[in-house]
C-alpha cells in the first residue's frame, strides 16, 4: 500500500485486489470498454491515416479537374439521381485539386492526432468522416469498394461513443448501443461473405477447391502468395471449409451470450491475419478486425497496456459512474435518446439488408437507403481459375516498335518481385484486375485512361511505375492485349 492515502474505487478490470498508482481496486464490476476503445481508436486511426495518404497521393490523378473520370462530372450528373451527393465537392467550384490535398492532408492530421491521443470526440471525429464521405461519394468507380462503405459505416457508429469535446472523454463511457452496433456490423460482414459464396453459383465453393486457384488470381498477390499456392490440395480443401466455418456458422456466436463473445472475436481476429498475411487485400480485412474488438473487455486485453493506462481506466469507471446524469451528463437523456435511435435506425435500415443477404439473387457491397448508412456486405463470391492480365501497349506506327505502359503493382511481369502492400492500396492498378472482367463494355473508364495516354501530357504519370513515352508528345498508337 502507497503511504498516502489511496482512494478506494470499484473494480472496472475485474483485476485482483491490488493497488495501481494509489487507486486500490478490489471487488467484481459491469464489464468495460475504456481500454478497448484507446485500442480502437488508435487502431482506426492508422487505417484512416492510410486512406487519406492514398487519397492525396492517387486522387488527383483518378477524379480530380483532369483525371480519368474527373469529379465535376459525377456531381453535374451522379450515377445514382436518387441518391443525394454527400460531399464537399457540391459546395465548392473547381479547380478541385488543391482541395483535393488539402483534404487529404487534414485526414491524415486528424488521424494522427487520434493516434497520439487514443481518443476521438466529435469536434475531430465528424470532419474526419465528411472527407471521407465526401471522396467516396464522388469516387466513381475508383471509391466503389465495399471497403469504402464499410469505412463510412465503421466512422458512423464510433461517433456515437465519442464526446463533443476531448475533455469529457473521462465522462463518457462506451454506450452498450454502440458495442451492439459494432457486432452487429460484424455479423453483417462476415455473414454476407459466407452467403455469397453459396449464392454465386460457383461449384467451387460448395466441392472445396476454390483454395487451389485463389492465390493466384487474386488481384495483388504478395511474395507468400505463391507459397500457399503451392501447398497440397488437401490443405486448400481445409482452408475452404475453415473458411465457411467461420463466416456462415461464427457470426451467429456474435449474437450468442457473452462466454461465447470473446471466441468469435479472436477467431475473427486470427482469420483476418492470416488473410492480410496470403495476399493484398487493401485494408478489408484491417477492418474487420476492428469492430472485433468490441467482444472483448478491458479484463482480457488489459495485458496490452501498462498499469499506468489501466489505472486511468479504472479512475475514468469511477468518475463516469460519479458524474451528474443530467441533460448532458455521462449518462444523460440526450445521449441515451441518441443511441437509441441509431439502434431503432439500424434496425430498420437492416431489413432489407438481411432479405438480400438471404436471397438466392443476393447483391453483395450495397445498400438500400440513400444515405448509406446501414451496408450489406461480401467479397469473392466466385474465383477464376485462370488469371487474364491487361498488357497496354503504345507505338508511334503500326508497325511498332511497340512499348508497354508499366503499372506499379499490377501483374504482368513475371521477373518483376511481388511487394507486401495491404493496407495501401493502388485504386487504378486494382481496377486494371476488375477490368478483365466484363471487358470494355463494363469497364469504359479504360477507354479514358487509354485516351490520356495517347494524349501523354503526363496527366496519370503519378499512376504509374514508368511511361514508355514520357516527354515524347502524343502518341499516335495504342492498343491493349489480355494475356493469361
Amino acid at each position: 500500500m502507497p503511504t498516502a492515502t489511496a482512494a478506494r474505487f470499484p473494480t472496472t478490470l475485474g483485476l485482483s485486489p491490488t493497488t495501481l498508482m494509489g487507486v486500490e481496486v478490489g471487488g467484481s464490476c459491469r464489464p468495460t470498454y475504456w481500454l478497448v476503445r484507446i485500442l480502437f481508436i488508435r487502431a482506426l486511426s492508422l487505417l484512416t491515416f492510410t486512406t487519406f495518404l492514398m487519397s492525396y497521393r492517387q486522387t488527383k490523378q483518378l477524379i480530380g479537374d483532369d483525371a480519368i473520370l474527373p469529379l465535376a462530372n459525377v456531381i453535374k450528373r451522379p450515377v445514382n439521381p436518387s441518391r443525394p451527393v454527400l460531399s464537399i465537392f457540391r459546395y465548392l467550384k473547381p479547380p478541385y485539386n488543391r482541395t483535393i490535398d488539402r483534404l487529404s492532408l487534414l485526414g491524415m492530421l486528424l488521424s494522427l492526432i487520434h493516434l497520439a491521443t487514443g481518443t476521438a470526440s466529435l469536434l475531430t471525429l465528424l470532419p474526419l468522416l465528411a472527407i471521407h464521405v465526401s471522396f467516396q461519394s464522388v469516387g466513381s468507380v475508383f471509391y466503389a469498394f465495399g471497403w469504402e462503405s464499410f469505412m463510412y459505416e465503421l466512422l458512423c457508429i464510433t461517433a456515437l461513443m465519442c464526446p463533443l469535446t476531448p475533455k469529457r472523454h473521462i465522462t463518457l463511457p462506451v454506450p452498450s448501443a454502440t458495442i451492439y452496433l459494432f457486432r452487429w456490423l460484424l455479423f453483417r460482414v462476415l455473414l454476407g461473405s459466407g452467403l455469397i459464396k453459396l449464392h454465386s453459383g460457383d461449384k467451387k465453393w460448395r466441392d472445396l477447391t476454390t483454395m487451389n486457384y485463389f492465390y493466384e488470381t487474386q488481384p495483388l498477390p504478395n511474395p507468400l502468395s505463391p507459397v500457399l499456392h503451392r501447398l497440397p490440395k488437401a490443405y486448400h480443401k481445409l482452408e475452404t471449409l475453415t473458411n465457411h466455418f467461420i463466416e456462415l456458422v461464427v457470426p451467429f456466436f456474435l449474437l450468442a451470450p457473452t462466454r461465447f463473445l470473446p471466441i468469435a472475436g479472436a477467431i475473427n481476429v486470427v482469420f483476418q491475419l492470416v488473410l492480410i498475411a496470403s495476399g493484398n487485400l487493401s485494408y478489408l480485412n484491417h477492418l474487420t478486425i476492428l469492430p472485433a474488438l468490441f467482444c472483448f473487455n478491458d479484463e482480457i486485453i488489459g495485458f496490452l497496456f501498462s498499469t499506468a493506462t489501466q489505472s486511468q481506466a479504472i479512475i475514468a469507471e469511477y468518475v463516469s459512474q460519479q458524474a451528474a446524469t443530467g441533460l448532458f451528463g455521462a449518462t444523460g437523456w440526450v445521449r441515451w435518446l441518441v443511441n437509441a435511435a441509431a439502434a431503432g435506425v439500424t434496425a430498420k435500415l437492416s431489413v432489407p439488408v438481411l432479405q438480400n443477404m438471404f436471397s438466392k439473387s443476393q447483391i453483395m457491397n450495397t445498400s438500400f437507403d440513400k444515405f448509406r448508412l446501414v451496408g450489406s456486405y461480401g467479397a469473392f463470391g466466385s474465383v477464376s481459375t485462370t488469371r487474364t492480365e491487361l498488357v497496354v501497349l503504345g507505338a508511334n506506327d503500326a508497325s511498332g516498335p511497340w512499348r508497354e505502359y508499366k503499372f506499379k503493382v499490377k501483374a504482368g511481369d513475371v521477373d518483376k518481385p511481388l511487394r507486401f502492400l495491404s493496407p495501401y492500396l493502388y485504386r487504378l492498378d486494382w481496377l486494371m484486375w476488375i477490368a478483365t472482367f466484363g471487358g470494355l463494355e463494363r469497364n469504359p473508364w479504360v477507354l479514358r485512361l487509354l485516351l490520356m495516354f495517347a494524349r501523354n501530357d503526363g496527366s496519370v504519370d503519378k499512376l504509374l511505375e514508368r511511361n514508355p513515352f514520357e516527354g515524347e508528345g502524343e502518341v499516335s498508337w495504342r492498343r491493349e492485349r489480355e494475356s493469361g
